[in-house]
């Protein structure tokens, strides 16, 4: 079966990027030719990965993609589109406004694997827990503004119309079109019927590699080493992670926080990690051997993102032995059986972050080690390749005949 893998853009290595990739893989190895396609790409940030798979590429530049964007069913993309399907049996989408266009292009031939419907166009939808929190959580700062302008955005479009309007349009009808929609997760697959009214086709998560756990030692330090591996974006609520560890770290001298990851927000939370006279340190991105050695060297992840669809650094930690901390609803919930296995609090709460970490030090040390062989142990009877790969494979295949 001749199969296309469309996504708008190739370039920093997130979930879904990578997770694009590793599909694709599967489905060559099970004997299907497999070609990905994108707007641009970084290829030396992903030449490795795509490991001599045939991309295509419309070489879209940096500075044209906002205005791509902002008319998404533009001649120049659509045109790109329907020459990258051509003769496909099958066509993946990955990402807006990729779905969209490979229904309008595609019709039925058209898959979306929906990792979430896009936050942009369909903020209340996509973010409700975000907006809730917004009015009264401590030093919301720059979510709250983030909310309001959104707010200030929907009112004049209320008004005049706008991009924003024909984006939803063309989104939807898009969408309509499309033969399937595959969900990452039970969260997403209740947004897609809320937003575009139809039930999704199957909910089949993302696999995430096991690379193996050391040795560690029994329970975890009174002022333990705390990993964040988060994209540095409002949703993403890094802030929210770093005032509940300041909380924490009042009262435990010695506790450190290291933050991996990027992003729009870094030099604000670096200003104000400053101010709160904790052990903050930002690394930046890792590659994947930094990565696990930053693993190996913490005892506790902590990440708290608002309305995370999945989330699979949630997996990669438990699968390398770390104890979670982590939201309350949304993926982390799915993924942790609702707090079995993980210990779950509110994201907007500083208060409830910090007593969640003290949680975690003030349980005992078997009590621990039986949660984190029990929650790696889980991660691997659900997320591995060899547990999602054929699953995955075999709907595609069904999908396509």
């Amino acid at each position: 079966m001749k199969i296309v893998v469309l996504h708008p853009r190739l370039g920093a290595t997130g979930g879904a990027e990578l997770l694009l990739v590793a599909q694709a893989h599967a489905l060559r190895r099970a004997g299907h030719d497999v070609e990905l396609s994108c707007f641009s790409w970084d290829e030396e940030a992903w030449r490795a990965r795509v490991d001599g798979l045939p991309i295509r590429s419309l070489d879209e530049p940096a500075w044209l993609r906002p205005i791509e964007t902002a008319f998404a069913p533009s001649p120049r993309r659509r045109a790109f589109v329907e020459r990258a399907v051509a003769g496909a049996d099958l066509v993946i989408a990955h990402n807006a406004p990729a779905s969209a266009l490979a229904g309008a292009v595609a019709g039925r031939r058209a898959v979306w694997y929906c990792h979430e419907p896009p936050r942009l166009l369909y903020p209340r939808e996509t973010q409700t827990r975000a907006f809730a929190a917004r009015s009264w959580r401590p030093g919301a700062g720059a979510l709250a503004r983030g909310m309001a302008l959104t707010g200030l955005r929907e009112a004049v479009e209320a008004r005049v119309g706008g991009p924003w309007a024909r984006l939803r349009e063309f989104d939807r009808r898009g969408v309509a079109a499309l033969g399937a929609v595959i969900a990452n997760s039970r969260l997403t697959a209740a947004a897609v019927r809320e937003i575009y009214g139809r039930a999704c086709d199957a909910v089949v998560p993302p696999m995430v590699d096991d690379r193996g756990a050391p040795s560690r030692p029994s329970g975890v330090s009174p002022a333990p080493r705390v990993l964040c591996q988060s994209r540095l974006a409002l949703e993403k609520n890094t802030e929210g992670a770093l005032l509940g560890f300041a909380r924490f770290a009042a009262c435990r001298p010695g506790a450190t926080l290291t933050i991996v990851g990027d992003g729009a927000l870094r030099a604000r939370l670096e200003r104000r990690a400053r101010g709160l006279h904790a052990d903050v340190r930002f690394v930046g991105h890792l590659d994947a051997r930094a990565l696990d050695r930053a693993r190996d060297q913490a005892e506790v992840f902590l990440a708290v993102p608002f309305d995370e669809p999945f989330g699979m650094v949630f997996v990669e930690a438990a699968l390398r032995g770390l104890l979670v901390v982590a939201s309350d609803h949304g993926g982390p919930a799915e993924i942790f059986d609702d707090g079995a296995m993980a210990e779950l609090c509110d994201p907007a709460s500083p208060r409830a972050i910090a007593a969640a970490l003290a949680r975690l030090t003030a349980t005992p040390a078997e009590a621990l080690d039986a949660r984190r062989l029990r929650a790696a142990e889980a991660m691997r009877a659900r997320y591995v390749p060899a547990v999602i790969e054929p699953r995955f494979v075999e709907l595609i295949e069904a999908l396509g005949r």
